[in-house]
């Protein structure tokens, strides 16, 4: 228990920077260290995520990732590999915008997740696969991955969960009928781009949260308006989600 409290203490000092901000790195490898110290490899994926979330480097999150992998496997712990996997394609996504390369790492991250217990985690993965799909251009491909994620997601939206579970799942559930409105769009059925928007928009206008998720639909509504020659209303939906999508 005292290790547990020295690893909460050392983390208390950097938590509240922001992501990239290099000043908390000093104080990450201190937590590093002490996990290498008492060879607690749960401990050292924590300090290694850590590493790569505030480091400004792309190259060094990619080292730091991969040292996550290697401190992973050595726990046996089949989700918390696939969460490290997931965490080196992410940055091989948003960072280094190498796709192929990203996908390959979710492949990975997909395999061990299947044999993990944390169903959360492999929905997750399967999100992100669809996402770079989705990117590639493989859209009905991506389009079956969101499919799955909806089915898992929504129903954990509602009933007598956790409010920290319904608030993830929703998240969970919005971001794959947003991306599958993307692909339905770039497949040129516009029709059914809009049904999921306002599917979307009428869950969110339900719970009076998720103010992102919500530009995002109010711009796809924008899109379709656009492609329905109703330009009026287009430049409305685009406007009005502008501000917040400006802050992202």
């Amino acid at each position: 228990m005292k290790g547990q409290n020295t690893y909460d203490d050392i983390r208390k000092k950097y938590k509240m920077y922001e992501q990239n901000d290099e000043r908390a790195l000093p104080v990450v490898r201190l937590f590093i260290n002490q996990a290498k110290k008492e060879n607690n490899y749960e401990k050292l994926v924590k300090g290694y995520e850590d590493a790569f979330y505030y480091s400004n480097d792309a190259t060094l999150k990619l080292k730091y990732a991969d040292c996550c992998i290697s401190a992973s496997l050595k726990t046996d712990d089949n989700d918390l590999i696939s969460r490290s996997y997931l965490g080196k394609g992410t940055i091989y996504y948003f960072n280094l915008k190498r796709y192929e390369p990203a996908l390959n790492e979710y492949v990975k991250a997909y395999e061990y997740s299947k044999k993990g217990t944390d169903e959360y985690q492999k929905y997750k993965v399967v999100y992100h696969m669809g996402v770079v799909k989705c990117y590639l251009g493989y859209y009905n491909e991506a389009l079956k991955h969101f499919a799955d994620c909806i089915q898992y997601f929504e129903p954990k939206t509602k009933g007598n969960l956790h409010p920290n579970t319904i608030f993830n799942n929703s998240k969970g559930y919005l971001n794959s009928l947003h991306q599958a409105t993307i692909c339905y769009r770039n497949l040129g059925n516009y029709k059914k781009a809009d049904s999921l928007a306002q599917v979307g928009l009428n869950f969110i206008n339900k719970s009076k949260e998720f103010p992102l998720e919500h530009a995002y639909f109010t711009k796809c509504k924008g899109i379709y308006e656009y492609h329905q020659k109703n330009y009026d209303d287009a430049i409305h939906s685009l406007t009005s989600a502008l501000p917040v999508l400006k802050k992202q």
